[in-house]
């Protein structure tokens, strides 16, 4: 005669329900880790594009001030200037003001420094100096 346990016979309709359960929630599971993946790539996406329009923006304001200086009247006179600078003039600290005022507003910029070798002056937001003083 056979021996039957019956209590794994009891046992067998929850355990089937259970493993019903467990592959349920396995799918379930999964799908929710796919979606979750996928939530996680589009918003890092859309980030990395806000970050990078931000900063685009930024060097692009950079890029015309710096265009903009370039084509600054005394800029232009001071990099044309061949003798050294005793005096300095109105137009000079004019240059000076505009980079100081250059500086508070684009809080990108940390310093900006203008050297005219041939005349031996530096003009940058902190001042206007003889290259010997700076």
């Amino acid at each position: 005669m056979k021996k039957v346990n019956y209590s794994f016979e009891l046992f067998k309709p929850n355990l089937i329900v259970f493993l019903i359960c467990l592959v349920f929630f396995c799918i379930l599971l999964s799908f929710v880790l796919i979606s979750m993946s996928n939530n996680t790539t589009y918003l890092n996406y859309k980030f990395i594009s806000f970050i990078s329009k931000y900063v685009d923006n930024h060097l692009l304001e950079i890029q015309k001030y710096s265009q903009e200086l370039g084509l600054h009247p005394t800029n232009i006179r001071l990099k044309n200037e061949t003798k050294t600078i005793k005096e300095y003039d109105e137009q000079i600290y004019t240059l000076f003001d505009q980079l100081k005022s250059a500086k508070l507003v684009n809080k990108n910029i940390k310093k900006i420094v203008l050297f005219y070798p041939s005349s031996d002056l530096v003009v940058s937001d902190i001042g206007v100096y003889p290259i010997d003083s700076y």
